[in-house]
């Protein structure tokens, strides 16, 4: 077939010059093939598009610099940082706390934490949980709160009970993950129906949503706790947090519900660190957000667009885009966020994602340009 000895020519091209600065242009000059049809047909042969290929090996040969000794990566500053955690979803910085890349030139953005540091942190969280004698985990199944159950459950064995919130704000494969994990670890789980819904104030969505969440799922865990006679309720906030916008850290300060990652001052990388170094399934999970944080403030949230939402989303994922979000604006115009180096792939696939996401009850389809990013829809505040 022409058009895979094509392919093949411009891997063999891409490979020549990896450390040229070559661009997908380039390749399909040296083929002859037309853009669209190499595009195509590289997708193809190696299920990623031409500058995924060229990127993740030029990351590839830095890596082998960095495991080689004192040689320098090839780009060794902020991007390098950046393109490293879109490939491998966890710092470069972390990755030195495994001894990877122990001897190593390139450096981070910012303040490298030593490994007997984070396991200090570690051990403080221990004795922290410890001194609590009984706990209730608000337990989503997601990076942190995944870590705080774990290590509340190896030091308090069945006084550390898991609690999942379950509404149509929470996808259903999140609350799947979340009993499929207690069951393995042998975890108490219970679960409790969130009915943020009915709250008039909340469907408005105001500024202050998250704290109306926040406060009538903790009222109920709380409820629960005494119940059961458990001493306190914890939430899996950490350090990172406390930088953006979060009202729902109101409702957990005014309860009383306690933070036991801020307390004990952990970071999400380390986090990520601690959690592989446990065998934690989640350890480089992708964050997620309740889906009522993808209506921008002040559009009505209702079920039916939190289900077009959810549908839209988990069929990217299927798809197997990695860091994503669906945003919904008014009632049928749906703001798709991908990490950078997945757009070439989003277009691509353009009329397979516009198809599917007409047939959940969207009219308009775009892509931001932007990519995807946390919080995006507090940009609005600033």
């Amino acid at each position: 077939m022409e058009w895979l000895t094509a392919i093949k020519k411009s891997i063999d091209f891409m490979e020549a010059h990896l450390l040229d600065d070559i661009s997908a242009d380039d390749v399909v000059a040296e083929i002859f093939m037309s853009p669209f049809y190499f595009q195509l047909g590289f997708k193809i042969l190696t299920e990623m598009t031409p500058s995924e290929y060229i990127r993740n090996r030029r990351l590839y040969l830095a890596a082998l610099d960095v495991l080689g000794g004192k040689e320098k990566v090839i780009d060794k500053n902020c991007a390098w940082n950046k393109a490293f955690f879109l490939l491998y979803c966890i710092r470069d910085s972390v990755l030195i706390f495994y001894r990877i890349c122990c001897e190593s030139d390139f450096v981070d953005d910012g303040e490298f934490m030593s490994e007997k540091e984070i396991h200090e942190k570690l051990e403080n969280l221990k004795n922290y949980l410890r001194s609590l004698g009984s706990v209730i985990v608000a337990f989503s199944s997601g990076v942190d709160s995944t870590f705080l159950l774990k290590v509340a459950h190896d030091v308090l064995g069945e006084n550390a009970v898991a609690v999942t919130a379950k509404s149509c704000s929470f996808p259903k494969r999140e609350a799947d993950e979340a009993e499929e994990f207690c069951k393995k670890e042998g975890i108490r789980h219970i679960s409790v129906d969130s009915e943020e819904l009915d709250i008039p104030e909340f469907r408005r969505n105001p500024k202050n949503r998250c704290y109306l969440c926040k406060k009538e799922i903790f009222t109920k865990i709380i409820a629960l706790a005494k119940e059961n006679k458990i001493t306190f309720v914890c939430e899996g906030s950490n350090m990172d947090d406390n930088g953006d916008y979060r009202p729902g850290l109101q409702a957990v300060a005014e309860l009383g519900v306690k933070s036991p990652l801020r307390y004990c001052n952990l970071y999400k990388e380390e986090i990520r660190a601690l959690s592989k170094e446990m065998n934690l399934p989640t350890w480089k999970k992708q964050s997620f957000a309740c889906l009522s944080s993808r209506f921008p403030y002040g559009e009505e949230i209702s079920e039916k667009k939190l289900l077009m939402v959810d549908r839209a989303e988990q069929f990217l994922l299927d798809k197997g885009f990695c860091q994503l979000r669906v945003r919904i604006h008014g009632e049928n115009l749906a703001r798709i966020e991908v990490s950078p180096a997945e757009m070439e792939k989003a277009f691509l696939l353009r009329e397979e994602i516009m198809g599917a996401l007409k047939s959940f009850g969207f009219l308009y389809v775009s892509l931001d340009l932007q990519g995807y990013r946390t919080g995006a829809m507090n940009e609005a505040l600033k």
